[in-house]
């Protein structure tokens, strides 16, 4: 079956707005131009304004790999992007395995976009203008193509885009976690994250019965790490508590082993209240003949 390039487009949408609220009509700034936070695609004259509240954009330094930016939105549709690209000039492709000092991610409302996906052949970024400061705009470029599935007759279509972006936030790793965000043994055999590949969260204290902040932190790469905790408060110690919404507590997950079943202690030892913010938390237990022992060490990338 031959494919619509005007299909393909729309797959790639998520990827070519950038964006949480548009502007329409004539009030409309032009991308990039002085002071406008936009972006635009390719020459079918799509123009588009963000709100830039809407947005958060963070350089993350002192990272195993290098320094990288980590830009999502607050607000749905909720995008999820990282680049190591963050100097002038610095160029990159987008891809599922992307944390090496030349990659980039990209995520929609769940969905990763990148070269080889959703009928991508390649996907460029350029870096035209980095940050390093509060309040310092940058640039980027992307340009790529999109190809047919159709076996006889291959078509293929170029994307071209740019966006703008203010830098919000500066966050330094200690040196204490620029290896790993988290890190754990079963029986011995250890396992590690970086940081770029861990997603951690605070939702506040409003936010489930519990009465207290919670965190969410977790990663989809190799097997999985998903942790959820109401213990939240530097020097609190809980047990493993399956309804960690009601009940003040920690529940650890990792596919293939039954932690459910075991006996375990996890300790906050440094707790994080904002964006930016290092969240240190030790857990140590049983589950059947097996032993555990970890460290969660890692910045806070989205407050609820």
């Amino acid at each position: 079956m031959k494919t619509n390039f005007k299909t393909i487009i729309l797959l790639l949408l998520p990827l070519i707005f950038l964006i949480s609220c548009a502007s329409e009509g004539d009030d409309v700034v032009p991308v990039c131009s002085e002071g406008s936070q936009g972006f635009s695609i390719g020459n079918d004259g799509i123009e588009s304004n963000f709100n830039n509240d809407e947005m958060h954009v963070d350089l993350i330094t002192g990272g195993s790999e290098g320094d990288y930016y980590h830009i999502y939105s607050t607000v749905a549709p909720f995008i999820d992007f990282y680049s190591y690209a963050v100097n002038d000039g610095d160029t990159s492709t987008f891809s599922e395995i992307w944390n090496t000092t030349d990659g980039s991610f990209f995520m929609y409302n769940g969905v990763a976009y990148y070269t080889d996906n959703t009928a991508v052949e390649s996907l460029t970024i350029t870096t035209e203008t980095g940050g390093n400061s509060v309040d310092d705009n940058i640039k980027f470029s992307f340009s790529g193509t999109a190809v047919s599935d159709d076996e006889d007759t291959e078509e293929t279509a170029e994307i071209n885009g740019e966006a703008c972006l203010t830098l919000d936030s500066v966050t330094e790793i200690p040196a204490s976690c620029s290896g790993v965000a988290i890190a754990y043994s079963v029986n011995g055999g250890p396992t590690t994250y970086i940081e770029s590949l861990v997603t951690a969260e605070i939702f506040n204290a409003s936010y489930y019965s519990v009465g207290k902040k919670v965190y969410d932190i977790w990663t989809d790469s190799g097997v999985g790490f998903y942790f959820h905790s109401s213990a939240s408060h530097t020097g609190d110690v809980s047990s493993f508590v399956a309804d960690w919404q009601n009940n003040e507590g920690a529940t650890l997950v990792i596919p293939g082993l039954n932690l459910a079943s075991g006996t375990f202690t996890f300790t906050t030892v440094q707790e994080a209240s904002a964006v930016g913010d290092l969240v240190t938390i030790e857990f140590e237990g049983t589950f059947g003949s097996n032993t555990i022992d970890g460290v969660i060490c890692t910045v806070i990338d989205v407050l609820d």
